[in-house]
């Protein structure tokens, strides 16, 4: 996540912290949950808002390749939305 934070879109890690049985990481708060429970809570979303949700994915994506970082899991629950009002 470190090597990420230059990475448009990528949710700001301020701190992360190990114990013999866990990791913990603080991040930027991301009030609006993330894309699979808001689609689950308010339903599909419109094609403009959809459009904007492609581009940003695609673009933290590309970036991540440009710096030989390969995300693996891609799906709905790992982005995460600042303010819910981002797609109404």
């Amino acid at each position: 996540l470190r090597a990420a934070q230059t990475c448009p879109g990528v949710v700001k890690l301020i701190d992360c912290f190990e114990t013999d049985d866990d990791v913990r990481v603080v991040q930027e708060a991301c009030h609006g949950g993330d894309l699979k429970q808001y689609v689950e809570d308010c339903g599909p979303v419109n094609e403009e808002a959809l459009s904007i949700i492609a581009f940003e994915a695609l673009r933290f994506l590309a970036a991540c390749h440009e710096m030989d970082i390969v995300y693996a899991d891609v799906k709905p629950a790992n982005f995460c939305l600042t303010e819910a009002s981002q797609l109404d």
